[in-house]
């Protein structure tokens, strides 16, 4: 540490450079302190601190008169709502007004303004391009509006602060030294100049080369991103292992794309525990430069949606809200969490996609009423809505300030739990952001409390969170800039790839790229950029006595290559360890002890089903266990179901519940020769009335009400439906009477109960059933009901049912959609309903070796729902499946794990064919793990 006069001022590059001096200092001086009392603490700031406190010096000592003061120094998001305000004004009536992204104009204006003011850029308008033409032009709205009300920007101010040393105001220090500073910009050079002119000594800190040199330089060229993490991090263990008081450095230039990769990885190897929730905010061993967002912390992000969902109190989708009832931080988060979870559920199940405050609260309360244990959650959401019935329509960020706050408390944020250090932290930056609205008041006026979230939000982004932590880690994580000021006994620099370093050029694109390049304004050219990250290279080469330099050999698909500033440095050949996670390091323990590190579990037979047990599901239970025995177990005897996706108006399963409600009005007491007797007038009226009465049963038993012009459309459609339906219908041959519409049926099979709904039985003349199934998706197959395994088992279920009572005729699917109308089946015989064969006449499905009657295919039905039945109470829930097609609305695909189940059907393969090259090795294999199935890994069938 150099040492410094009272009377000296370091001036630092960065601040973590300031913080790093003055600790450096304190450590030097601590037995000279110990000896006389007295510490040498240098006087450490960065240009825009120790500018802020001359000035507010010199007002003190009155050198500056009151009139050069500005009323207002705008901060960040003031200033870009303030440049927002100007760029929406000058667009105007613009026709392409809409397509412009308001708000990132305004940053981009915001940083082009502080290029002119730093740089003091010339944009001359008559040869600039459009861009900059509208930039002078915003430019010149923004600083008369700022003069109007005596206001100054950031960069504007900074370029006034530098003028009072100019002008010999204020006291300046005898010695100024310059630490950590590559290159000047011009600003930073008129202040030096001015130090000079007015006799003060400027320095700068330069390292001793000699003295700080690196003893030991490495570059490794690592597979990639990944790899070079990985390697790094057991680099760090391994040095740290040999010498427990090191200091370490982890560099990456592109630390925010990384953080989370190298945050699990240093956890894994240096703090275990945190994988635990319990100890999830405990602090680590290690430090990261970069902070996150602090609207991407938990409690914040939820206090966000708490205001934006007070915000759309009279319309949101209530998916936002149903996530919002599953995250923790507000309410009764702990004693109501599994109601709240609950509540979601019936949310998505029974209430449309957008909705609104009151009517939640109206669901929540009746279903409190059956039982639902929601009561302070429910009480939550009406003390929220009393608090907004008497919220005026617009107010000053000042006022809505305190509003914020009584709506949050409303809500019972930030909950139940114990805040942590970490999340006390958090919540106490919120309220700053919070304290912060009123600076918005001259900029924006009066607001809603949408937009007033909005800005709230805004700040919570822009603003970076970085709890405190107790001492100085051996481990820190840090970017270049940080990092090129740093001393360490070892650094590792990685992501030294040229598309990263040095940083791609990104100039202004509101200003003349030609005058940034000729200025040298910061990213305007690869000359530019190179010579700031050489700088900052040479820095790091004197950061630690061992540095390692590492590059990706590819990223994905695309090959990079290594940065030109590493070309004087020699390759190793040396491929370095990488570290491993805590399952792979369990997974190696457990190899090298001997021990199989993979536990096999033999999960195709599940627990038997006991006398008496009994299993929900229905036609769907049968119809999944003979597509795929897991599916049916996960689904119907272990309870997994996918959530409910709620939709705008109805979903399919709803359009066809009103389909079924019309016909059944339709046909309830009627007969083919009723259809048949009736004139186009009569015909015309019954439906509209069936139509009608069919809307009328669905409305009254849904949440909502749906709004009346969906109703109307609606109402056009199943009256188009119907009539083409019927005239169909009027083209049967064998007369009908419709005697059961959607009657309950319950039906046992080998003492598994099920309790189904027919959707009809038509009784024909000669007293036989026929058995239909309305059906109004696109696709219908009835194939598979002369297989051994039927995989739309809901009519031969039916018929087994009726047939043990009464003759039955045939079964069908009745497929009612505008754009197709079918029947599709087997009959007894043939001309019972149109398009569907008589037994006879479907010998191509039905081979009469294996049904050479009617009352055979009747008892192919009773024996392979048997076994089917048979199945389900033996447990039988193999990954076991014919067509991999028939799983495509699975919603259980992802724990089927059919990637894995292939790639065991290709070892299983692989292994058979070097063993014997018999296929019945292979067959036997894969009975063995419970997964024989006909047909081939391509198909689904492994």
């Amino acid at each position: 540490m150099t040492d410094f006069k009272p009377d000296e001022l370091v001036l630092c590059a960065t601040h973590r450079q300031a913080r790093t001096l003055r600790v450096a200092a304190v450590t030097a001086d601590a037995v000279l302190a110990a000896a006389s009392g007295a510490v040498r603490v240098p006087t450490t700031a960065t240009i825009a601190q120790w500018l802020d406190e001359f000035a507010e010096e010199t007002l003190l000592c009155g050198d500056i008169d009151a009139s050069d003061l500005p009323s207002r120094v705008l901060a960040p998001q003031p200033e870009r709502l303030l440049w927002a305000a100007v760029i929406r004004e000058s667009l105007g009536e613009d026709e392409a007004a809409a397509l412009f992204d308001v708000s990132g104009l305004a940053a981009e204006a915001s940083v082009a303004n502080e290029l002119i003011e730093i740089w003091s850029l010339d944009v001359e308008p008559a040869r600039a391009g459009e861009e900059a033409r509208r930039m002078i032009a915003w430019r010149n709205a923004f600083l008369a509006r700022c003069r109007q009300r005596n206001w100054v920007g950031a960069a504007a101010h900074r370029v006034w602060q530098v003028g009072l040393v100019e002008r010999g105001l204020g006291r300046l220090p005898a010695r100024v030294v310059l630490a950590g500073f590559d290159r000047l910009d011009p600003l930073e050079r008129r202040l030096c100049d001015a130090f000079v002119a007015r006799g003060t000594r400027v320095d700068h800190l330069q390292p001793d080369e000699a003295a700080t040199a690196a003893t030991a330089v490495e570059q490794f060229v690592l597979d990639d991103a990944d790899a070079e993490c990985r390697a790094a991090v057991q680099w760090a263990m391994d040095l740290l292992a040999a010498q427990p008081g090191a200091t370490i450095g982890i560099v990456v230039p592109d630390l925010s794309a990384r953080r989370a990769r190298l945050t699990r990885l240093l956890d894994h190897a240096f703090a275990p525990y945190a994988v635990s929730a319990r100890h999830a905010q405990r602090q680590r061993p290690y430090n990261l430069s970069l902070g996150v967002r602090l609207a991407e912390l938990t409690p914040i992000s939820v206090a966000l949606s708490l205001l934006r969902l007070a915000a759309s109190a009279h319309g949101f989708p209530q998916t936002e809200l149903g996530v919002l009832l599953n995250r923790p931080y507000w309410g009764a988060d702990v004693t109501e969490a599994d109601a709240r979870a609950r509540f979601d559920l019936m949310l998505r199940a029974r209430l449309p996609l957008r909705t609104t405050l009151a009517g939640v609260i109206r669901f929540a309360r009746r279903n409190i009423v059956e039982g639902l244990p929601l009561r302070q959650t429910t009480n939550a959401f009406e003390h929220l809505g009393h608090l907004l019935d008497k919220l005026p329509a617009r107010q000053l960020p000042s006022v809505w300030r305190g509003t914020l706050d009584r709506l949050l408390l409303a809500l019972g944020w930030p909950g139940e739990r114990s805040l942590s250090s970490h999340d006390f932290q958090a919540c106490s930056a919120f309220r700053d952001a919070l304290d912060a609205l009123p600076m918005l008041d001259d900029v924006v006026g009066a607001v809603s409390l949408g937009v007033a979230v909005a800005h709230l939000a805004d700040a919570c982004r822009e603003r970076v969170f970085q709890p405190e932590t107790e001492g100085v880690p051996r481990i820190q994580v840090l970017g270049m800039l940080e990092a090129a000021s740093e001393r360490f006994d070892a650094v590792w620099v990685m992501g030294m790839n040229d598309h990263l370093w040095p940083p791609p050029v990104r100039p202004s694109p509101l200003l003349p790229a030609e005058l940034q390049r000729d200025t040298g304004c910061p990213n305007a050219s690869p000359e530019v950029q190179l010579a700031f990250a050489g700088g900052i290279h040479r820095r790091l080469l004197h950061a630690g006595a061992q540095v390692v330099f590492s590059s990706a050999a590819r990223d994905g698909e695309s090959e990079l290559r290594v940065s030109p500033l590493m070309a004087s440095l020699p390759k190793s050949g040396w491929i370095p360890p990488r570290a491993p996670t805590l399952g792979e390091r369990r997974y190696a323990a457990r190899l090298a002890s001997g021990v199989d590190p993979l536990e096999r579990i033999d999960d195709h037979v599940a627990p038997a089903l006991a006398d008496g047990d009994a299993v929900r599901g229905g036609t769907g239970l049968f119809r999944t266990q003979a597509i795929c025995p897991a599916w049916a177990y996960f689904r119907h005897r272990l309870g997994a179901e996918p959530l409910e996706t709620p939709v705008e108006g109805l979903d399919a399963r709803e359009r066809g519940s009103l389909v079924h409600a019309v016909l059944e009005r339709f046909w309830s007491g009627r007969s083919s020769r009723d259809l048949a007797s009736l004139g186009a007038a009569s015909l015309g009226n019954a439906i509209t009335a069936a139509v009608d009465a069919g809307i009328a049963l669905f409305c009254a038993q849904r949440e909502t009400a749906l709004p009346p012009r969906f109703l109307a459309l609606e109402r056009t459609r199943l009256i188009a439906l119907l009539e083409v339906w019927l005239a169909l219908e009027n083209t049967r041959e064998a007369a009908f009477s419709v005697m059961a519409c959607e009657q309950k049926v319950e039906v046992e099979i080998d003492g598994i109960a099920l309790r189904l709904i027919a959707d009809r039985i038509d009784l024909l003349d000669d007293g036989r059933r026929l058995i239909l199934d309305y059906k109004t998706g696109a696709t219908i197959d009835a194939s598979s009901w002369a297989a051994d395994r039927i995989t739309e088992p809901q009519l031969p279920i039916y018929a087994t049912r009726v047939a043990s009572e009464h003759p039955l005729a045939g079964i069908a699917f009745a497929q009612v959609r505008l754009s197709a109308q079918k029947f599709a089946g087997i009959a007894a015989d043939s001309g019972l309903l149109p398009g569907v064969a008589g037994l006879d006449g479907a010998r191509k499905l039905f081979d009469a070796s294996r049904f050479p009657d009617w009352e055979a295919v009747l008892e192919h039905w009773r024996t392979a729902l048997g076994d089917i039945a048979a199945e389900i109470r033996r447990g039988e829930a193999a990954v076991r499946f014919t067509r991999e097609r028939d799983l495509e609305y699975c919603e259980l695909r992802p724990i089927l794990r059919l990637p894995e189940r292939r790639a065991l059907y290709a070892q299983l393969q692989a292994e058979a064919r070097a063993a014997s090259g018999r296929d019945s090795a292979v067959l036997a294999g894969r009975a063995a793990c419970g997964t024989e199935v006909a047909g081939d890994p391509a198909g689904g069938a492994a």
